[in-house]
């Protein structure tokens, strides 16, 4: 997503909370299964949906 570089702080958090990744493992995992199981795949890194 950033390459060599590394994302500025405000980026890095905004993708934690956006990503889940500032829950706990078995809350993320929970959330991804639900957003699964209702067709939501969810955005590729370049923000196309994944179903394109």
């Amino acid at each position: 997503m950033f390459g060599d570089r590394a994302p500025d702080p405000a980026t890095a958090a905004q993708l934690r909370v956006r990503f889940h990744l500032d829950r706990a493992l078995g809350l993320q995992y929970l959330l991804y299964m639900g957003d699964i199981f209702t067709g939501d795949f969810g955005t590729a890194f370049n923000e196309q949906l994944v179903t394109e």
